[in-house]
C-alpha cells in the first residue's frame, strides 16, 4: 500500500505521507473515481502520478471520495472545507490539513545538488555545515514561504534560528519582515527531508 502514514500533528490537524510508487494506471484501479481529477491537457506521466497520489492521500485523510483540490492564482492549494498544504518530491508526497488554521508542508528527496546554490538560499548567519541542514533550511523556508504567501518572502527574508540537529525535531524561521518567528516541525529520514508548520 503506497499509503505510509497519517497522524495527527496537533489539534484538528492532520499530516499524511505517500509514496509514489504505482504508474497511473495502477492508482487508478484503486480509486476509479479520481479519474476526473487529471485535466485532458496534462500528459506528463509524471504530473499525472503526482495529482492522484496528493487526491488519494487526501481521500485517505478525509473520506471525501473526490477531492476538489484548486489553487489560488499564487499556486497555493485550496480544498473546501480545509486549510491544506501539498507537496511532492521524487517518489513521496505529503499533505498537511486542518479545518481551523493555516497549514503548510514541504519535503524534498535526499540530494546533495542542493549545496551548489547554498549561497542562494542560506544566509551567511545561518548553520549549513552538514547535507542535513542544508535541506532543513531549504525545506524550512519554502514552509514557511507557503505559510506566510501573501507576504512573498524571499529566502533572505528568512532566518532559520540556530538549533540543535536531531532525526525529528523543530526550530524557529524568523520573518525579518515583520519581525516574528514561525515555529517548524522536521524530519529527516535516509530518503527525505520533511517540515511542516502551523498558524492558529
Amino acid at each position: 500500500m503506497p499509503l505510509l502514514s497519517i497522524e495527527p500533528i496537533k489539534k484538528n490537524v492532520m499530516l499524511g505521507l505517500w509514496q509514489i510508487e504505482a504508474s497511473p494506471s495502477d492508482l487508478l484501479v484503486s480509486y476509479p473515481q479520481l479519474a476526473s481529477i487529471v485535466p485532458s491537457g496534462m500528459k506528463a506521466p509524471n504530473r499525472i502520478l503526482e495529482r492522484l497520489a496528493v487526491a488519494a492521500l487526501v481521500t485517505e485523510m478525509t473520506g471525501i471520495a473526490c477531492p476538489s483540490i484548486t489553487h489560488q492564482p499564487n499556486g497555493a492549494p485550496l480544498l473546501d472545507g480545509y486549510h491544506i498544504g501539498v507537496s511532492h518530491t521524487r517518489g513521496y508526497a505529503s499533505v498537511v490539513l486542518s479545518r481551523d488554521c493555516e497549514v503548510a508542508v514541504d519535503i524534498e528527496y535526499r540530494t546533495n545538488r542542493v549545496e551548489r546554490i547554498v549561497s542562494k538560499f542560506i544566509r551567511p548567519d545561518e548553520q549549513s555545515e552538514s547535507l542535513d541542514r542544508v535541506l532543513l533550511n531549504w525545506c524550512a523556508k519554502e514552509t514557511v514561504y507557503k505559510l506566510l504567501n501573501a507576504e512573498n518572502l524571499q529566502y533572505f527574508d528568512m532566518k532559520v534560528v540556530p538549533y540543535e540537529l536531531k532525526q525529528r525535531g523543530h526550530f524557529s524561521v524568523e520573518n525579518l519582515k515583520r519581525p516574528c518567528r514561525v515555529e517548524v516541525a522536521y524530519r529527516i529520514t535516509p530518503d527525505y527531508t520533511l517540515t511542516y508548520s502551523c498558524l492558529s
